[in-house]
This record gives C-alpha cells, structure tokens and sequence, in this order.
C-alpha cells in the first residue's frame, strides 16, 4: 500500500498528498520531551574548490537550481481539521530559501565540541509546519577552515534510505557541475478549503474499520507466520530470541527531558571491512559488534554493565524497489548485543547469529500489519496517548523495548560536491524517544564510518566519553581479526552457515 494517495489534477489544483499513518506518526508523536522527530545530518565540506565569494549565497543558488529535483522538499502540510484525519501534503514551489538555509556565526575556529553543543541546541527546536518542514544552517571557519552544512529534516518526509537516495539529486560528481535543466512554470496548488479537507477526513473515518479489519486479518497472517518460523527455529537448537521488552534497564531508558547532547566520530572503513571479510559476517554486524563494544567499555567504566544482555532496535527498510516518494519505509528488527560476553571475537559471533535471528523473524513478521494498524487510530486520539504516555513517565512503568536505537546505512563511495566544496564527512543523527535515549547512526563516506550519537544529557551526561570508547571497539576487533590469522572458521560460523543455506532453501 502507497503511503500517498494520488488524486489526478491540473497545475494549480489540488493532488491532495495523503501521508500514510507511519508518516503521521511522526507528527503526531511530537510534544514536550519527544518533539525530535526529525532527522539531521552535519555536512563537513572542503571548500577549497568553490569558487570565490559568498559561500552562503552560493549554497542558496546551488539548492535554488536543484530543489526540484528533491519534490518533499517543496511541499507543505494542510491539518485535518480537529485532528480526525492524517494531514495531507500539498506542492509549493515558492521556497523561501533566504529563510530555509541560514547563516550561522561562531567564533572561529570552531571546535568538535562547539560545533556540537549548537547542533544540540538546534535538535530542540520545533520545525514551523507552516513552512517546507526541513532547514539548513552554514558554518565557515571548522577547524581547518572548513565548511560545515547542518540539515535537518522532519521524519515525515522521508526515511534515511530514501534521504541518501535524494543525496544523488543533491550532491555533483564534479566541483564545477553545470546546474540542471530548469523546470517549466511551477503552479502552486491551491490548498483545499475547509469543507472539502472536513470531507475528506469524514471519508476516512468511515473507512477507519476496513482498515482495522484488514489489520486483524494480516495480524493473524503474521502470527501464523510467526509461530511456524519459532518452531523452526526450537527443532534447530538456536538460542532464545530477542523479544521486545526483554532489555535490561539503563540509566538512560527513561523519561527524557527537552534537551539534547550529541557527538560524533569518525572510523575507518577498511577496518570495518577487514572484520567483517575476515569472520566472515556482515559490515552490519561489525557495527552491532562495534556498539556492544563500545557500551560495554562505557557502562564498565561508571560500574553499571548489567548480566543480561543490551539490546539494540535496528531499523529495516523494506522499500524494495518501490521509488523514494514513498516517505517511510521501514520496518524495526530487535537484536541481542551479546555485552554479557568479554570476548569481542565471540561477542561478535554472538551478533552475527542473533542478527541472522532476528531477520528471520522480521521477515516472517513482515510490516504490513503494522502498516495498516497505523491507518487505525484517530490522529487526535494518537497525539493525546502519546503526550499522556510522556507526561505521566509511563516509561518507566515498563522495562525498556530496547537500549539502543541502532542505523547503519551506506552513503556515497565516491566524492561527492555541494555547491562546489567536496564533501569530507557526514554524520547523521536520529531521534530518541521516552524509554529509549540513545540513537546510533552511522553512514560510510568513502574511507571512514560517520557515526553521529545523540541522547538526552539528563539521562546520560558523557555522551562523548561513549563516542570516544567507539574507535578502541573497533581496534579490538581487527586485533582479534589479526590474531585469528588464517584459522578455519569456528563452529558457531559454520552453523550460522548452515543456517543461511537452509533459510535460503526454504
């Protein structure tokens, strides 16, 4: 089912983009403490070989010639009245740019560190849903008289595979690109008038039950589904499955205030993929194995590394093939980091296995019942849970669905250019909810992994001591990598092995 619903109309009508329930949850999710429902990233860029002059203007010029090519980015929301509806989106060529990319000025030379600290504080401030719900901000003079571009992007226009998708319509191969071929006339649509956005959120209400009754029916699918595959995998001898709400609870899987720290660090590509090439596992369970590593190292050091297991929820796109208008697609997998574990070869084993696990019995779940039981509820209704859910710290009541929020999505593995600066690093950085505050995300540039950490200070005041244990995590790895040598791959390999052909033979 297409997130949008697409009705037919001439330029300057009306084509009344409906958001599908995934999309409005983000919206509707928002209040006091979870209003982060946006994505952003920090673009480090070389401008040495952009021409001369002013380089936020030429930044506006450069998006100015290509924003059609990026449609969410021109398109604004219409509110159901009351909330009894989704809100729909509607094209608007007419983009302020001098108010959607700003200059910003810090006293140079900025540091990592103060350029965090005014990202952190851009993370707590709302997006105006009058306008295109995304931002950029310049900032010259970074460390060595570097560049930097934050984005920032609500969640409800897309999900991180389809934003690095979008990347290809942005970004050049080439510093000096000759822009693309301008568009015809661009009509405005006129925004629906009362009556008819009243009349369309009546005609969803009624459709409501089909809905629900269509999630039941593919619930049931799922579990039938389900069931067969935990057979499967009992008459198999494999561990216990992660289930949700299985996790131990941390100092940070707790309510969370407004307020926002990040960090960020950089690792090196052929380090990940030597790990991953040499145990015969994934660059996704490297990066699991590299977390774990990390968080252990870190709840070690404050003496608050619980005997069970951490768990990560790692999102899945189940995009397929399907084009990038379609704004969220995706699905959540949960997966053991197997931190109990002091050995960082056989944690990573251990992840491996709980990861094959874990996709396995994703992909028996699948998303469509999730999908359609988001089409259910009231949007009101779902906005007033949520908030009551934050308000009244039902978090806490609750052991925690997950510890980690973990995303891992390949970027460019060329150089790219933007606005003629060639692009250095960038690190992405998700949201954190109540009962789940800490995000990991991380994105390849070329020769390094970007991971960007975003959590609530209140909660978890060093975030950056956590970022910095990232790297010794890794260099564990690829010392046991070394010292693995040409050794035969060990039972545990061999029986994940097995278990990828048998997948596949089923």
């Amino acid at each position: 089912m297409s997130p949008y619903v697409e009705n037919p109309g001439e330029k300057g009508e009306t084509t009344m983009r409906r958001l599908s329930g995934l999309d409005a949850v983000f919206l509707a999710a928002e209040g006091p403490a979870n209003y982060v429902t946006h994505g952003m990233a920090v673009m480090v860029l070389d401008p040495s070989t952009m021409p001369p002059g002013d380089r936020v203007g030429a930044v506006r010029d450069y998006v100015r010639a290509r924003i059609h090519l990026v449609p969410p980015l021109q398109r604004r929301l219409v509110p159901a009245p009351l909330g009894l509806d989704v809100p729909r989106w509607i094209d608007d060529p007419r983009v302020d740019l001098d108010r959607h990319i700003q200059a910003v000025r810090l006293p140079t030379p900025v540091t990592a560190v103060e350029l965090a600290s005014f990202v952190s504080d851009l993370t707590g401030q709302k997006l105006d849903r009058r306008y295109p719900l995304w931002a950029m901000y310049v900032i010259e003079g970074f460390e060595e008289n570097r560049l930097c571009i934050v984005a920032k992007l609500h969640h409800s226009l897309m999900d991180g595979g389809a934003g690095m998708q979008f990347m290809a319509s942005l970004f050049a191969l080439e510093p000096n690109v000759s822009p693309p071929p301008a568009p015809g006339p661009q009509v405005p649509e006129r925004r629906p008038g009362d009556l008819a956005t009243l009349a369309s959120a009546v005609g969803s209400m009624i459709r409501r039950p089909l809905s629900g009754a269509r999630a039941v029916e593919k619930t049931l699918g799922a579990g039938m589904r389900v069931s067969r595959q935990l057979v499967d995998h009992r008459r198999r001898g494999g561990s216990a499955l992660v289930v949700p709400f299985s996790a131990p609870r941390l100092p940070f899987d707790a309510p969370i205030t407004p307020r926002r720290e990040i960090a960020f660090t950089s690792l090196a590509l052929d380090k990940i993929k030597g790990v991953a090439h040499g145990f015969e596992v994934t660059i996704n369970d490297v990066v699991l194995a590299v977390v774990a590593g990390a968080m252990r190292r870190f709840l070690v050091s404050l003496g608050k590394l619980p005997e069970k297991q951490l768990v990560a929820a790692v999102p899945v796109s189940v995009r397929g093939n399907q084009g990038v208008e379609q704004a969220n697609m995706i699905s959540v997998m949960l997966t053991g980091l197997a931190t109990e574990l002091e050995d960082p070869s056989h944690r990573l084993g251990a992840i491996h296995q709980a990861a094959l696990d874990a996709k396995q019995l994703q992909s028996a779940m699948g998303s469509e019942a999730l999908m359609e039981w988001l089409e259910v509820p009231v949007p009101a209704l779902f906005s007033l849970a949520a908030s009551l859910y934050a308000r009244l710290h039902l978090s806490s009541l609750h052991p925690p669905l997950c510890n980690v929020l973990v995303s891992d999505v390949p970027g460019p593995p060329v150089p790219l250019y933007f606005a003629g600066a060639r692009l250095d690093s960038i690190f992405p950085l998700g949201p954190i909810f109540d009962g789940v505050g800490l995000n990991i995300t991380a994105v390849s540039c070329i020769d390094t992994l970007d991971v960007g950490l975003v959590a609530c200070p209140d909660q978890l005041p060093d975030l950056w001591n956590l970022a910095s244990a990232l790297g010794p995590a890794l260099e564990e790895l690829d010392a046991a990598r070394s010292s693995r040598g040409d050794a035969k791959p060990s039972s545990r390999t061999r029986s994940a092995r097995r278990s990828r052909a048998q997948a596949a033979a089923r």
